[in-house]
C-alpha cells in the first residue's frame, strides 16, 4: 500500500481491513503520529468517531509502552476531541496530566500552572487542545529552565508570574531581568546544548575550546541551528575566552573546514555544514557560480584550506589576473596579484607581470584612488620607493586625498623624514583650505590632540595656534566634515583644546571661539558649557556670556505675568504695609515693620532676577527643534525589551517630573544631552535605548 493508504481504507470504507491495517503499522512504526491522526480526523468525517476512539486509545497505549511521551500527549489530546462521555473525558483528562508530568518531570510550579488554566474543569476536547498549547509554554518555562536571548547570553527562569504573564531570568550579564511571556528571543537550551553546557560548566567548555577551537565553534553553530556573526559568536563566548586571546582564538576557530561563511566585514555570517565534503562542495558550487568579486571574496576565505579548493582559487584567478594586466585593469591586477602571493607556494602559478610592471606602466595618482583595502595599498605604496623616482611627489598629493588615517600615517612618518620640506607645504595647504582636505585635517586635528606633543618642535605643535582653533571649531559645522565631525570633536575633548591653549592665544581670537561655540549646530550643548569654561578659564579677563534659559512660549509667559504681578500688585501692597507697620511707632521692636521690609528685600530680589533671567531667554520652538540628537524641546521614547517610557526635555521653568518632563539642566537629563537614536542611555539606574527622538508637542 502507498503513503496514503491509512486514508484511502477510510474513504473506501473498507473498515475491517483499516483495523489491522493500523495495528500493524502501530508495530512496524512506518507510519508517524501526524499520519495516524490525519486518519483519526478522516474517521470522524466519515462519522465513524467510535472507531476513531478505539484506534486513537490504541495508539496511546503504544506510545505509552514505547515511552514516546510527547507522541502520546498528541494522540491524547486527538482523543479528547472524539470523546462525548463526560466520565471518559475524565480519564482523558487524567492520562494527559501523567503525560504531561512525563515530558516535563520536576516542574515547581506544575501544579500551580494547571490550577491557573483550570485544566481540572474542563469539559470539551476543543478548550482542552488549546489550553494545552498555553500550559506546555508555561511548563517549558518553569523556573529553573535555562535559555538564551541576544544581548543578555544565557540565563536560568528564577520566578513565573502566570498572573501578569512575566517571567524574571538571572542572566549573564544581568540578574532579575523581567521578560514579557511569549518573548519569541528566548531560546531553549536543552542539554548538551553548547550555551547550557557554558552556563553550567564553564571550566569544561574553556577546556575544549582551548584544545580544539573549530570543534566548539562548530558546536555553538549547530547547537543553535543558524548562522552568526563574529559579533553574535563573540558574546556567545564572552567568559569562556578572553578578550585578550579572541583574536588568536578566532583565527584558529574559524578555519575549521566545516565552517561555512557568507558576506564580508561586519555583515559577514558563520554556519556549520553536516561534513566536510558538503562544505568543499558548497564552497566550490558557489565559487564556480559567482561573478569576479565573489570569487575574489571567496578565495581570502577559504583559501588557507588548502586542497583542491585552494588549487581551483589559484587555477581561476590567476587567468583573471593576467587577463586584467592585459586590459590595463591596474587595481584589479594589483589585487589579484597581492591574493596570489598568500596561497600556499605548491599551488601558485607564475604570473607574468609584478608589481614593479604595474608601478612602471600606470599612474600612481590614478592608481592610489581606486584601491580600497589600506593593507594593499601600504604595500604599493612600500614598493613605489624602490620603483618610483617621484614617489615624494606621488605621497604628497596622496596625502591631500587620503580617507584612511593609517594610509595617513605612513604617508606622513615617510614624507617627514625624506621630504620634509614637501611636508611642510602638504601641511599648510590642508590648513589653509580644510574644507577642501576634510580627511586630512581630521587625521591632523587627531595627532595633534596626543598627549606630551612638543608644541614647540613637531612640525603639527607648531601649528596649534589661535587660527587653527578657529577653523576647527568651524569645520564642526561644514557639510564636507559630516563623516568626521565626532573624531574631531572627540579630538578636542581628549586634549587637542587644552594643546592649543597651552601655548600664546589672541584673547580676542578665545572670544570668537566662544560665538563660534554658542551657536553652532552640531556641538552638543553639554560640550559648549564644557569647552567655554575651558577657554574662560585659559582667559579669566574675557567676559563670559551669559547663559540661555531654554524656555516654551507658555512658559515665558507665565514668567512674564508673574513680573507684572509683583510690580503692580505685590510692590504697591508692601509699600502700603511698611508705611502703615512704621506709623505704629518704635520701629526698633516693630515686628509687622521688620517683616513688611524683609518682605520688600525679597520683592525686590525677585523683580531683579526675573528681569535679569527673562533677558536670556530663548524661545523653544517645535517646528525647529533639530531632532538629530537629544537636546532641550525635544521628547524621546525610552524603550527596554518589555516597556517604553516617554521623557520630555525642556528648560528650567517647564520641568515637571510627575508628566516626564524634566530640565535640560537637570543631573538626569545632561547624561543624555547630545545622545542619538540607537544609543545606550541611564535613566533612573535603568538601562534603556533611545527609540526615537521628536519635537515635544
Amino acid at each position: 500500500m502507498n503513503k496514503n493508504a491509512l486514508i484511502d481504507l477510510i474513504e473506501e470504507g473498507r473498515f475491517d481491513e483499516l483495523d489491522n491495517f493500523w495495528l500493524e503499522q502501530m508495530e512496524t512504526g512506518e507510519y508517524s503520529v501526524e499520519d495516524f491522526l490525519l486518519a483519526g480526523r478522516a474517521l470522524g468525517r466519515q462519522k465513524e468517531k467510535d472507531r476513531a476512539g478505539l484506534l486513537l486509545g490504541l495508539l496511546a497505549d503504544h506510545y505509552q509502552q514505547k515511552e514516546q511521551w510527547t507522541d502520546r500527549l498528541r494522540v491524547l489530546t486527538e482523543l479528547a476531541r472524539h470523546c462525548h462521555d463526560s466520565a471518559k473525558f475524565e480519564e482523558i483528562r487524567d492520562h494527559i496530566r501523567g503525560t504531561l508530568q512525563r515530558i516535563y518531570p520536576d516542574r515547581p510550579s506544575f501544579e500551580q500552572i494547571l490550577r491557573h488554566y483550570r485544566f481540572d474543569k474542563i469539559t470539551a476536547g476543543e478548550e482542552l487542545k488549546a489550553s494545552l498549547k498555553k500550559i506546555e509554554w508555561w511548563l517549558s518555562h518553569d523556573a529553573g529552565q535555562i535559555f538564551f536571548q541576544p544581548g543578555y547570553g544565557t540565563g536560568r527562569v528564577r520566578e513565573i508570574n502566570l498572573n501578569l504573564g512575566l517571567l524574571r531570568i538571572d542572566f549573564e550579564v544581568r540578574k532579575d531581568v523581567t521578560v514579557q511571556a511569549g518573548d519569541t528571543e528566548l531560546i531553549a537550551l536543552p542539554k548538551g546544548h553548547l550555551l547550557r553546557e557554558k552556563f553550567e560548566s564553564p571550566e569544561q567548555v574553556r577546556r575544549a575550546a582551548d584544545e580544539n577551537a573549530g570543534a566548539v565553534l562548530g558546536r555553538l553553530l549547530h547547537d543553535l541551528g543558524r548562522a552568526m556573526s563574529v559579533s553574535e559568536i563573540k558574546e556567545s563566548m564572552g567568559e569562556i575566552i578572553p578578550s585578550t586571546q579572541w583574536a588568536k582564538w578566532w583565527t584558529t576557530a574559524r578555519k575549521h573546514p566545516q565552517i561555512m561563511v557568507s558576506g564580508k566585514g561586519t555583515q559577514a555570517t558563520y554556519s556549520w555544514t553536516d561534513s566536510e565534503s558538503i562544505a568543499e562542495d558548497s564552497v566550490k558550487a558557489a565559487f564556480e557560480q559567482g561573478d569576479l568579486r565573489t570569487k575574489i571574496e571567496m578565495a581570502r576565505q577559504y583559501a588557507d584550506r588548502g586542497g583542491e579548493l585552494a588549487l581551483l582559487f589559484s587555477t581561476t584567478l590567476t587567468r583573471e589576473a593576467e587577463l586584467a594586466y592585459k586590459e590595463s585593469r591596474f587595481d584589479l591586477a594589483l589585487e589579484l596579484l597581492d591574493l596570489l602571493s598568500r596561497l600556499p607556494s605548491a599551488l601558485r602559478k607564475d604570473i607574468g607581470y609584478s608589481v614593479e610592471d604595474i608601478l612602471r606602466q600606470s599612474d600612481p595618482q590614478m592608481l592610489l584612488p581606486k584601491i580600497e583595502n589600506s593593507m594593499l595599498k601600504l604595500k604599493l605604496l612600500e614598493a613605489m620607493q624602490q620603483y618610483r623616482t617621484d614617489w615624494t611627489a606621488v605621497f604628497s598629493a596622496q596625502f591631500l586625498r587620503e580617507e584612511n588615517p593609517r594610509v595617513h600615517s605612513y604617508l606622513y612618518d615617510h614624507l617627514s623624514r625624506q621630504a620634509p620640506e614637501k611636508l611642510e607645504i602638504v601641511l599648510d595647504r590642508v590648513l589653509e583650505h580644510e574644507y577642501l582636505h576634510p580627511a586630512a585635517f581630521s587625521w591632523i586635528c587627531q595627532n595633534a590632540a596626543a598627549e606630551g606633543l612638543d608644541l614647540a618642535a613637531d612640525r603639527i605643535g607648531r601649528r596649534l595656534d589661535s587660527k587653527f582653533l578657529i577653523s576647527i571649531l568651524k569645520a564642526i559645522d561644514q557639510p564636507e566634515f559630516a563623516s568626521h565631525r565626532n573624531k574631531i570633536k572627540k579630538s578636542l575633548e581628549s586634549g587637542l583644546l587644552v594643546n592649543i591653549l597651552s601655548k600664546p592665544v589672541d584673547p580676542d581670537a578665545a572670544q570668537k571661539a566662544v560665538d563660534i561655540l554658542e551657536h553652532s549646530r552640531n556641538i552638543e550643548d553639554y560640550r559648549k558649557e564644557r569647552w567655554r569654561s575651558v577657554l574662560i578659564a585659559r582667559f579669566p579677563q574675557m567676559k563670559k556670556k551669559e547663559e540661555v534659559i531654554f524656555s516654551t512660549k507658555e512658559a515665558l509667559d507665565r514668567k512674564r505675568a508673574e513680573l507684572e504681578h509683583l510690580i503692580k500688585v505685590e510692590l504697591p501692597k508692601n509699600r502700603k504695609a511698611i508705611g502703615e507697620a512704621a506709623a505704629h511707632g518704635d520701629l526698633s521692636e516693630n515686628f509687622e515693620y521688620k517683616a513688611a521690609r524683609e518682605r520688600q528685600d525679597y520683592l525686590i530680589n525677585r523683580v531683579a532676577q526675573l528681569q535679569g533671567e527673562l533677558q536670556m531667554v530663548r524661545v523653544l520652538e517645535p517646528s525647529q527643534i533639530d531632532c538629530s540628537q537629544v537636546r532641550a524641546g525635544t521628547s524621546l521614547t525610552l524603550a527596554q525589551r518589555d516597556k517604553k517610557l516617554k521623557v520630555t526635555i525642556l528648560g528650567p521653568w517647564d520641568s515637571n517630573p510627575l508628566e516626564g518632563v524634566y530640565s535640560y539642566q537637570s543631573p538626569l537629563a545632561v547624561r543624555i544631552l547630545g545622545k542619538v537614536p540607537g544609543e545606550e542611555v541611564s535613566w533612573n539606574e535603568q538601562t534603556w535605548i533611545i527609540e526615537k527622538i521628536e519635537p515635544w508637542k
